[in-house]
């Protein structure tokens, strides 16, 4: 018997209906909803497409069909390999795949390069919706994303000053005009709670906790509000609102910064970019000015807080801006400091990245933690557990799959600010 010859061109769903004794609409719910033909006629229109060579509806028309592409877009303030380099970057995304799994739903990664072309790739991203990896307050991403209409929620800010809590702002006006974030009663009750963890890790042999500092220091927080009308978000020069979900940097920070600055005389934060042009600086803290990066501001003002709070003058507070957040970055700035004219005897990392640098480089000074320097950091990586460190606990993986439910319009009960908490190991000082 021989076949039939095939059409060197793509064949058609109507050519696919007649080869089976069906109608077009017919071959349409043989693809895109099998559950409403028989068992039978499925498989008399899959016989039908396979001896014509028909691959089946093409993606995007079935898109087009169904108003929805199946991809939700993450755009990445960074370089491509940041996703898969950098611990925190990896583990929020590992949120943001466990929801995309879940769902049936594809992600698509929009990187920025800080060029021109930025704005038009999100523009002409085919995606659902967006997840916005924290940036600068004047990236013109946030534009870009807030005009395509899609549902968009942006991950750790930055959140437009009407919608944050009033609180008064740290240093230059500039900063103040972008106050931290509201705080959720879980993420207020955090110095508490991390008194409660730190008394665990004394019982296992670590640091005795400073549990009385951390709850004595939350009287001099800046006031927040819990009310569903703070909920942080970003408003777009057309009036568009898109939710902010992550946690109060600053309050965590401050929290931090009564455990990291315990008993130092000259102490330094260790940090991240102040803005896109990401110049390596080291500043005293009445020299730092402007900060466009959100999550840089708000650490750095919680961790001036902190130290204000214990009557030291703001000068006396370095900052040591690192380009990239990258253990070597930690280590090698670290290391330049501790050879320096005035090194310092306390450093509080924005990273356990940075960190965990900064610990390479004071033991290769000879030098012991935390008797002549106390290190800490920020989100209690793995390697952080294993090495002793300091840090502040987040779960960056919760914050990524609701950041991804948020943006694909799944229901949720999580708060837009998400608990955290201090974990006091070996590499700090106990508070006096």
């Amino acid at each position: 018997m021989t076949r039939p010859a095939r059409n060197p061109k793509r064949p058609t769903m109507s050519q696919v209906a007649r080869a089976a004794g069906v109608s077009t609409m017919t071959v349409s719910y043989a693809y895109s909803q099998p559950e409403r033909v028989s068992p039978e006629t499925a498989a008399k229109v899959r016989a039908a497409a396979q001896e014509l060579g028909y691959p089946g509806p093409h993606p995007a028309a079935r898109s087009l069909r169904r108003g929805r592409v199946g991809s939700l877009g993450v755009v990445l303030g960074e370089r491509l390999s940041y996703a898969f380099e950098d611990p925190q970057a990896a583990r929020f995304l590992a949120g943001v795949s466990d929801v995309c799994a879940a769902e049936g739903v594809g992600l698509t990664l929009v990187p920025i390069s800080g060029s021109p072309s930025d704005a038009r790739r999100v523009t002409e991203a085919a995606v659902d919706g967006f997840v916005v990896w924290t940036t600068s307050d004047d990236d013109p991403v946030l534009e870009a994303v807030a005009e395509t209409g899609l549902p968009a929620v942006i991950h750790a800010g930055p959140a437009s000053p009407a919608a944050a809590a009033t609180s008064s702002g740290a240093g230059s006006p500039s900063r103040a005009a972008f106050p931290a974030s509201a705080a959720s009663p879980a993420s207020a009750a955090s110095p508490a709670s991390a008194a409660s963890s730190t008394r665990a890790a004394s019982s296992a042999g670590a640091a005795p906790p400073a549990g009385a500092a951390l709850r004595s220091f939350s009287a001099a927080l800046p006031s927040s509000s819990s009310s569903p009308s703070s909920r942080p978000v970003f408003v777009s020069r057309s009036g568009r609102e898109i939710p902010v979900i992550g946690i109060d940097d600053r309050a965590a920070a401050a929290a931090m910064g009564a455990v990291a600055f315990a008993g130092a005389r000259r102490p330094l934060v260790l940090g991240f970019p102040l803005d896109r042009a990401r110049e390596r600086l080291l500043l005293d803290g009445d020299q730092v000015g402007e900060v466009r990066f959100p999550v840089t501001r708000h650490r750095w003002e919680g961790f001036l807080d902190a130290w204000r709070a214990g009557g030291h003058a703001e000068d006396r507070l370095r900052l040591a801006v690192c380009p990239v957040n990258h253990l070597t970055e930690g280590e090698r700035f670290t290391a330049e400091l501790l050879d320096g004219t005035d090194p310092p005897d306390a450093i509080a990392a924005m990273s356990d990245e940075l960190a965990l640098g900064a610990l390479r480089a004071v033991a290769g000074a000879g030098l012991r933690t935390p008797g002549d320097v106390a290190v800490t950091g920020w989100d209690d990586s793995g390697t952080a557990a294993t090495d002793g460190l300091t840090t502040l606990a987040q779960s960056l993986r919760e914050q990524g799959a609701h950041c991804a439910r948020a943006a694909l319009g799944l229901p949720t009960t999580a708060s837009a600010m998400h608990e955290w908490r201090v974990v006091i190991r070996g590499t700090s000082r106990q508070a006096r």
